[in-house]
């Protein structure tokens, strides 16, 4: 029967390590043309006033794993200033994770979606930045202070060996206690800075971790050899620019997690750069070649590397989701519901 699984559920789970493994796999299928996605599709109708109803829609199937998986969120929002705000009281909205089994058919579970993005996020970072940053890559400035800031964090100190971790957010009650937290749980040293030019000044890794719309930090602050990773990104209803153009100009290597979402999603902040002939394809590198051998990321300990998670994918909640169904099952956590309730007359 399939299976519901909250996110309290879900929660401590499975590893970071199985998380960033099971990525690992799903993108090295989607290389050799073996896992299949849609790019990501998101569209908005008005409701009125400032407020507008968004829906988000990522599929995608990992034979390796046997599932096909759709990610579906729904978000009331309302427009204040440049950034978007949920227009509900339940933050980020309704969303799940739909698991279908390859060979039957049959609804395998129905996730809810909130720790499991966070974690899949994490993990494609540590996956990059695993064959992207400097081999002796020690110190990160990480700007922000959320969930997605903790998930990135723990999977790029499991892939590189992080000794001196510097944060910075506009809260600063938000980034004492990100330090205090992530202290604790890494048993590294993590100082709370009073700027952005003070968090990536000196560090190997700069991570850009935020829900920012416009640059946070100054691209001419960076230096030969560091690795650069952002999260946000560009969709069909909103513009964000979370890293500014000298970052992109000055990289010398850009990874993306996927072109065919690039250009469907018309994500500006790259393209259009492309096509007024100041950045090359011939630099930018997806994922999926670099994890099946077929690209190489950075050449030397000088260039600067780029690595844009551009979207989410759906073999990234088809990977993810199965790890955690197997553990969930292992463990009897969640709620059975019956086959018939799922199963059309034909």
């Amino acid at each position: 029967m399939p299976l519901v699984l909250t996110d309290s559920e879900i929660s401590g789970l499975v590893s970071m390590e199985d998380y960033i493994r099971a990525m690992e796999k799903a993108f090295f299928e989607y290389g050799n043309g073996t896992a299949a996605i849609r790019p990501r599709q998101r569209y908005q109708v008005p409701l009125g006033g400032d407020r507008f109803h968004m829906t988000n829609i990522i599929g995608g199937a990992v034979p390796g794993f046997g599932v096909s998986a759709v990610r579906l969120n729904s978000w009331p929002r309302q427009k204040t200033g440049q950034q978007d705000k949920p227009a509900v009281t339940v933050t980020g909205g309704w969303g799940m994770i739909v698991l279908f089994d390859l060979e039957t058919g049959k609804l395998l579970g129905l996730l809810m979606d909130g720790i499991i993005s966070d974690l899949r996020v994490g993990a494609t970072t540590g996956m990059a930045i695993k064959r992207l940053a400097r081999e002796d890559a020690c110190s990160i400035g990480v700007l922000g202070t959320g969930r997605q800031a903790r998930s990135n964090l723990e999977a790029i100190c499991l892939v590189r060996k992080i000794q001196r971790v510097k944060v910075y957010s506009p809260n600063a009650d938000h980034r004492a206690r990100f330090a205090d937290e992530m202290k604790a749980r890494l048993n590294i040293p993590v100082v709370p800075v009073d700027s952005s030019s003070e968090c990536v000044k000196d560090m190997d890794i700069i991570g850009c971790f935020t829900n920012s719309d416009v640059p946070v930090f100054d691209g001419d602050l960076i230096r030969a050899g560091q690795t650069i990773v952002s999260i946000r990104n560009t969709d069909h209803v909103n513009r964000s620019d979370e890293v500014d153009q000298k970052t992109f100009l000055k990289s010398d290597r850009i990874a993306i997690s996927d072109r065919a979402t690039l250009l469907d999603n018309k994500q500006g902040e790259l393209l259009n750069l492309i096509h007024d002939g100041k950045i090359s394809w011939e630099n930018v590198v997806e994922l999926k070649d670099l994890i099946a051998g077929r690209a190489r990321g950075r050449v030397n300990d000088r260039q600067v590397v780029y690595f844009k998670n551009n979207t989410g994918m759906g073999i990234q909640f088809a990977a993810a989701g199965k790890i955690v169904l197997a553990a969930a099952r292992k463990k009897g956590l969640g709620t059975e519901i019956p086959d018939e309730l799922f199963t059309r007359a034909r």
